[in-house]
């Protein structure tokens, strides 16, 4: 079995002891069924990973020791951000899930025309958090120790006046050209990408007025959920850590089978 990784929202020193969410919690105890004595891994989600050994996992809660420090090196050699299109129920959390996995560093939800009405109050907030959670749970799983940033959701307007990157793109299935007719290499990126029933015409072209170029993604039609998943796939392989990136052997830790 690989080291269980759980993210702690705490600096992490070495020898303090942490107890671990009601997430965390579940996982480890009622899932994984660790008991203590155990070592896991440990980290802060601002770049700080320790090896920490269990001390205490039953049903009133989990807690840690974290000692020696773990060195990551898990994040993307090209800056990205999304501009991603609010969508319904699971799609979101499948983009949000992919989008982590394949590095990326900066999550903009936004609300546009065709995108679920926009919500606010004690919804908005459940939502949030919710979304956080996948956030999360996508970095225990892929090695990352540094949580991408995501931001509460933008209208598209807010959204374009935001970016601060020159290198912005927004996906259009009829443009003309795609990613690699861009010129490169680059180090940062955004990529704005449209809710179920696509980005408007108006939209795209306030887009373009903002200074996005218009890319498309292959002849065939990608599901909103696909679409950003692909972009940001194909942007690495481009100008990132697949073409420059070889990552150490990821630990899991003494006598776990390789």
């Amino acid at each position: 079995m690989r080291t269980p990784r759980v993210y702690v929202d705490d600096k992490l020193e070495s020898d303090l002891p942490n107890r671990l969410d009601s997430h965390a919690h579940h996982h480890l105890v009622h899932v994984l069924r660790l008991k203590p004595g155990t070592r896991i891994r440990v980290f802060n989600g601002r770049g700080i990973e320790r090896y920490a050994i269990v001390t205490q996992a039953d049903r009133r809660g989990v807690s840690v020791n974290p000692g020696e420090r773990v060195q990551v090196d898990a994040e993307s050699t090209l800056h990205t951000t999304i501009l991603q299109a609010v969508l319904r129920g699971d799609r979101m959390d499948f983009a949000l899930q992919k989008a982590v996995e394949l590095g990326i560093n900066h999550i903009r939800p936004v609300w546009t025309e065709n995108s679920e009405k926009p919500f606010t109050g004690e919804r908005l907030e459940r939502r949030r958090r919710h979304w956080l959670g996948v956030v999360v749970s996508a970095c225990e799983q892929c090695g990352r120790s540094t949580l991408p940033r995501l931001d509460p959701p933008l209208t598209l307007t807010e959204a374009l006046a935001a970016n601060t990157v020159e290198n912005a793109f927004v996906l259009d299935p009829v443009a003309p050209a795609g990613f690699p007719d861009t010129a490169g290499p680059l180090e940062r990126l955004t990529v704005a990408c449209g809710p179920e029933s696509g980005l408007s015409g108006n939209e795209i072209e306030r887009c373009t007025e903002a200074g996005f170029r218009s890319v498309r993604l292959g002849p065939r039609t990608l599901r909103a959920e696909t679409a950003g998943i692909a972009a940001l796939a194909a942007a690495p392989a481009l100008w990132g850590d697949f073409r420059t990136h070889v990552p150490d052997i990821p630990d899991h830790g003494p006598g776990d089978p390789r």
